[in-house]
């Protein structure tokens, strides 16, 4: 097997080499977590808080270094990688606290003796992860589970493997069980190799709707439960009476945040007629102040595109619906020697084109006016999608209305969509099913039990 190399996108120098995990090796990795789980399991919700407590001192103590590891890596700016290892430590933190009430046995009223759900921790549970947010997306996934007592094994994407690498550190670090928290170095063609593994339970993938497609596809092959955390291409609702000023913050940091390689960013701004132009130029002015450069310098706020590929694409997303009709209000192209995308703004964006049915994961924000809320509520619904929208008023009640009547696993009034570890976290339609985090992505990777007695 080859080995594998990160480039730093900023630079393009490497930034991290790491052997693939052997093939014939690969068995071994499952055995070994599965021999752990065994012993895992049996710990106490309060033994295992622990380590949880431990890994969240350490991410704490290192989030300078680790958010540069992210920033070196796939280029997010310096500022944002630090929050993302602070967040992960808030996680550890929230399911160190809550997992033995979220999974405490459950008595139910019969006619017998004694009626009760348990729940149960499944096994060896894999994931395959994305690159976007190098730490959360894993441990988004890993905690819950692993508090649950099961154990897992993380693909990751090849060019984060460094920052996955600092992550099994860590479990080293807090003295985790030694192959609880397993990273295979593989590429994606070797997934079916680890799924079909009997001792394989379950799995959890994120990413694109057609990756998604595939890894469910072999686990259901396999009978293993599967959760898919998928694209988006979320709407942004601004209605007439909506705080412009905050609504127009919202939606700059909400699309441009992590270069726009967020699935819960906000790619269709739906503004009606009557504020389109108040709110236009604010946008223009906001996105005119965005300073791009180093994502290691501290004043940066848009850093360069992961990957020379996904520069590529966009680019030929944002080429086809222009010519598909699209106009362009600023930016547009890919600045030359480098991989970043201008900051851009699309209007006129027709029905059939990239910008209207597809997720664009990068720094471009399509723009749609419509007469109406009810239009507005139509549009926000035209998509395969449905992952996350943002609805912005200051009628409260309404915008709870608004709210039930669009197609997304979660709908923020007055706020950007962002995901909470007290809050499920999931999509609709083609941006994936299952939950995480809260309750119900703790329970996603456990046997719910009935036990009756009489």
């Amino acid at each position: 097997m080859d080995d594998f190399q990160s480039m730093n996108p900023y630079t393009f120098e490497v930034a991290y080499n790491h052997e693939a995990t052997a093939l014939d090796g690969l068995d071994s990795v499952v055995r070994k977590a599965h021999t752990d789980f065994l012993l895992w399991k049996e710990k106490s919700f309060e033994e295992r808080a622990v380590h949880f407590q431990h890994l969240r001192q350490m991410m704490l103590n290192l989030t300078e270094e680790y958010g540069e590891i992210a920033s070196n890596e796939m280029g997010k700016p310096i500022t944002e990688a630090i929050k993302e290892v602070e967040k992960c430590a808030d996680l550890c933190n929230f399911y160190s606290k809550n997992a033995k009430t979220f999974l405490k046995t459950e008595y139910i009223e019969t006619e017998f003796h004694k009626s009760l759900v348990t729940y149960e921790p499944m096994g060896v549970i894999f994931g395959v992860m994305p690159w976007n947010y190098p730490y959360w997306q894993i441990l988004r996934f890993a905690i819950p589970a692993l508090m649950a007592g099961n154990a897992v094994i993380i693909k990751p994407a090849p060019n984060v493997f460094q920052c996955a690498k600092a992550l099994e550190h860590l479990f080293w670090e807090a003295e985790f069980p030694k192959h609880l928290f397993q990273v295979v170095y593989i590429n994606e063609a070797l997934t079916p190799l680890i799924i079909k593994e009997k001792k394989i339970q379950g799995v959890a993938f994120t990413g694109s709707a057609e990756g998604g497609s595939v890894i469910a596809a072999l686990a259901g092959k396999y009978l293993k439960k599967t959760i898919v955390e998928l694209g988006g291409n979320d709407p942004f609702i601004i209605l007439d009476d909506a705080n412009i000023q905050e609504a127009v913050k919202a939606v700059v940091a909400s699309r441009f945040s992590n270069c726009g390689q967020a699935c819960i960013a906000a790619k269709r701004l739906i503004i009606t007629a009557g504020v389109a132009e108040e709110v236009i130029p604010l946008i223009e002015k906001a996105i005119d102040a965005l300073v791009l450069g180093d994502p290691l310098d501290k004043n940066t706020q848009l850093g360069p595109l992961a990957r020379p590929d996904l520069l590529d694409r966009l680019e030929e997303q944002v080429n086809q619906s222009i010519k598909a009709g699209a106009k362009v209000l600023k930016g547009g192209k890919r600045i030359k020697d480098s991989n970043f995308f201008e900051p851009t703004i699309l209007t006129d964006v027709p029905k059939g084109c990239p910008a209207y049915e597809d997720e664009l994961f990068g720094p471009v924000l399509s723009i749609f006016i419509v007469e109406n809320e009810e239009k507005a509520i139509e549009l926000a619904n035209d998509s395969d999608y449905g992952l996350g929208a943002s609805v912005w008023t200051k009628d409260l009640k309404h915008g709870e209305k608004i709210a039930k009547k669009i197609e997304a696993g979660q709908v923020f009034v007055n706020r950007r969509v962002r995901s909470d570890a007290r809050l499920p976290f999931g999509g609709t339609k083609q941006s994936g099913y299952g939950r995480e985090l809260s309750v119900a992505g703790i329970r996603e990777f456990t046997d719910t039990k009935v036990i009756v007695v009489d």
